[in-house]
């Protein structure tokens, strides 16, 4: 029998409503597919990743430059040394006039370091560049071998590895800076050793002093005698002979027991500064060098680790 318009427009309808939704699920797949395309051809460019050499001579750089950017121990310890003895000259002498040698010691001391800083510190940035450099490469590298796999479980291993990757060169530079010479260290590894410089020149029960005390006396004795020292009859009414020959004693006994207590205190602050940096060694596992060494180590075993997965197949 012959079917009428309208029951075979009601027969055709679900036909065509079915073929409707299989456009629809065909056009959802093609714009997924033209959308990881895009993707794709959109990606970071397939970096080459840096070698082990160039990463091993970008942190002995960096760890060399930063150890030549630290402030200079000696004028730092020599600070702390200059400003125990004008302080103790002051309080001796009851002259606060004597506080105008601690404030030139600092002036001296604020000069040299900020040049120390300032002539390494482009050359340290350079270097740190030159690493960053290092790290961005082997990150482009992950993250476009990221954009090109849709296995989400390889997705996840890449991702780690770029934590990975971004810790260890953060951690580089930290421990580059680390161990090092800072400025309130070394003046107060002066201050601290200046003391017993400081009473070995200045203690009565002290032998250091008996021996100064000797040189000192020795020094007047060679003035008092020097025939230079003897004024001409003819010039005594212009120029007394005792005024700046006592001056000259005055000052030479102020030297002598200067550079003591210089001495004295240079040898105690070089002793406490061998102590502390034999007892930091003593009591760590790993030295500069040693932290250096492992930095490259790691380095090493995360490039591996990348390229065993760049290279292989999603």
């Amino acid at each position: 029998m012959q079917k009428s318009g309208i029951t075979r427009g009601l027969e055709e309808s679900p036909r065509q409503e079915n073929s409707g939704i299989a456009r629809d699920l065909r056009g959802m797949h093609e714009r997924t597919l033209i959308s990881t395309l895009l993707r794709r051809s959109n990606a970071v460019s397939d970096t080459p990743l840096p070698t082990m050499q160039e990463i091993n001579d970008h942190i002995e750089h960096l760890f060399m430059l930063s150890e030549d950017a630290q402030p200079s121990r000696a004028v730092n310890a020599g600070a702390g040394v200059s400003d125990v003895g004008f302080g103790a000259l002051a309080l001796n002498r009851g002259n606060v006039w004597f506080g105008i040698g601690v404030l030139a010691t600092e002036f001296a001391a604020f000069v040299k370091n900020r040049g120390d800083s300032n002539s390494f510190k482009l050359a340290r940035q350079v270097a740190l560049e030159e690493l960053e450099e290092d790290g961005s490469k082997i990150v482009s590298k992950l993250e476009y071998a990221i954009s090109v796999t849709d296995d989400k479980s390889r997705k996840k291993e890449l991702r780690k590895l770029v934590r990975e990757t971004k810790e260890l060169f953060s951690e580089i530079e930290r421990r580059s800076k680390q161990s090092l010479t800072s400025v309130a260290g070394s003046r107060l590894e002066g201050i601290a050793g200046s003391v017993p410089g400081l009473l070995a020149t200045i203690h009565p029960a002290s032998p250091y002093k008996h021996l100064v005390d000797g040189v000192s006396s020795f020094a007047e004795g060679f003035i008092r005698g020097f025939p230079l020292q003897q004024v001409p009859p003819f010039l005594r009414q212009i120029i007394p002979p005792y005024p700046y020959l006592e001056f000259a004693v005055a000052a030479a006994d102020v030297a002598i027991r200067g550079i003591a207590y210089i001495a004295a205190s240079s040898v105690s602050t070089y002793i406490l500064d061998w102590g502390i940096q034999k007892a930091h060694r003593d009591r760590s596992y790993e030295t500069r060098e040693g932290a250096e060494d492992l930095l490259k180590t790691n380095a090493g075993k995360l490039l591996d680790k990348v390229r065993a997965k760049c290279t292989t197949q999603p």
